[in-house]
């Protein structure tokens, strides 16, 4: 827990101008879209997979709760993204990548990301939470998505253990009181 300064100080160590910067992901989203293949299924309550439903119980989850207050999907069974739990991830309210999470967890990657030649930005380069969060409020950065909904609204996962200079520049982005 440190203040919103000390955060910047910190996170000053890492950035570095060469790489993506703000305007540039926002130039971006404009010039490329993309959308969640149909052959992926939209949740819906109470139509929800069993694997869907069991996995979110295990991990503490109301189904019910999540499936109503995120847009979600089910991967199904063929494809990359075969019995995963499809993330959309947003910025500024548009849909920049998704993530997949291993529902069967017989997976060695518990994630599947979209690859970076897909998406409008790449997921390593974006939060998940990022449209959650309030700009100047506290957040907590946490590691993947399933951390950041049992948290709430406001904070955000770096789709990983490490940080990357874009990550860093999207939570300066949100002036954040407290990281």
């Amino acid at each position: 827990n440190c203040s919103y300064s000390e955060a910047l100080e910190i996170m000053g160590r890492y950035e570095n101008p060469s790489h993506f910067s703000n305007i540039k992901s926002r130039e971006i989203l404009y010039q490329k879209s993309i959308q969640i293949p149909k052959l992926y299924q939209r949740l819906t309550w109470p139509n929800i997979p069993s694997i869907v439903s069991k996995f979110l119980k295990r991990r503490g989850f109301n189904p019910e709760e999540i499936v109503r207050g995120k847009e979600l999907y089910y991967g199904g069974h063929v494809g990359n993204f075969k019995f995963r739990l499809i993330l959309p991830v947003t910025y500024h309210r548009k849909l920049v990548t998704y993530i997949g999470r291993d529902l069967a967890e017989k997976s060695s990657s518990p994630y599947r990301n979209l690859e970076d030649e897909a998406s409008v930005i790449p997921p390593k380069s974006t939060l998940y939470g990022f449209d959650e969060a309030s700009p100047g409020s506290n957040i907590v950065i946490v590691e993947g998505p399933i951390d950041q909904w049992k948290l709430g609204p406001g904070d955000v996962a770096t789709l990983g253990a490490a940080w990357t200079n874009e990550q860093v520049s999207k939570i300066k982005e949100l002036n954040p009181n407290k990281v």
